[in-house]
């Protein structure tokens, strides 16, 4: 037997609360999907969340994160979905500085996103 469901489309999914460490970031990043995967041209085989768009000046822009690049690490705890990804960011929330793990095309590169007030 089959039961029949309605998938929650993205809008629903985006209305969760973000916390302020995520708004703070300034980048967008969804659950790495085989549409997504085409549109950014990466393998939708990878893990990890891929960033679908960045905020001109932010955190993330000043650490050279750019859409297309999957995060597979933040501080250490390793990201696969992005229930992973809020978990980590709600973990580090009191941090200045998030080491950030990013897959881009085939490296591995670390990069750190600070967090605190610029003068």
């Amino acid at each position: 037997t089959v039961e029949l469901g309605e998938f929650p489309d993205s809008d629903s999914l985006l209305s969760q609360p973000l916390s302020r460490t995520e708004v703070s970031l300034g980048l967008d990043v969804r659950d790495l999907t085989p549409e997504l995967a085409t549109q950014f041209a990466v393998s939708p085989y990878e893990t990890g969340v891929l960033v679908v768009s960045i905020v001109p000046d932010s955190p993330a822009d000043k650490a050279q994160i750019r859409p297309g690049d999957i995060i597979a690490e933040i501080t250490r705890i390793e990201i696969r979905t992005l229930d992973d990804y809020r978990q980590a960011i709600d973990i580090s929330q009191h941090d200045q500085m998030l080491l950030i793990l990013i897959k881009r095309e085939n490296e591995l590169l670390y990069t750190i996103v600070n967090l605190s007030p610029s003068e």
